[in-house]
């Protein structure tokens, strides 16, 4: 697997671990996608708070670590054994689609998100199959953290 596809993967694992969120966010322009990290101990925090912290931050590395090795068997779609970056850029986005979706509920429908991602609504509609299509995967392995869609 290259560089740029383990990154890819990592960042589709992210929110799926509980380490960042990603939504989509709604303006008077449109919908704009939205990140944020939530896995961090803040500036001043007490030496029990930050134990907690740490221990807290190592499970959802070890979930991250899960979720990516997870990932990268899902991401190789032609079998060849070797994740490429495209395969992998085409997971992440599924998922961040994905989560962000069952974020916003019902809010943004097919022909809003067809319009801001550039594709057609069949494309949008692909790609959320996909989403579901491993999310049932997941269920199946018993994992948690990957939202359904609504």
């Amino acid at each position: 697997m290259s560089e740029l596809a383990a990154g890819e993967l990592l960042s589709a694992a992210a929110p799926l671990a509980g380490v960042s969120r990603v939504r989509l966010a709604r303006n008077r322009q449109g919908i704009f996608w939205s990140y944020e990290a939530v896995a961090c101990i803040p500036p001043g925090t007490t030496d029990s708070s930050r134990e907690k912290a740490k221990a807290l931050l190592e499970e959802r590395r070890a979930k991250l670590d899960s979720w990516v090795t997870f990932l990268k068997a899902h991401a190789d779609t032609d079998m060849s054994g070797f994740v490429s970056t495209d395969e992998a850029t085409i997971l992440r986005r599924r998922v961040e689609l994905g989560v962000a979706v069952s974020a916003t509920g019902s809010q943004a429908n097919l022909e809003e998100l067809s319009h801001f991602l550039g594709e057609t609504p069949a494309e949008v509609q692909k790609d959320l199959d996909a989403y579901r299509s491993l999310r049932s995967a997941a269920v199946s392995d018993g994992r948690t953290g990957m939202p359904d869609l609504p």
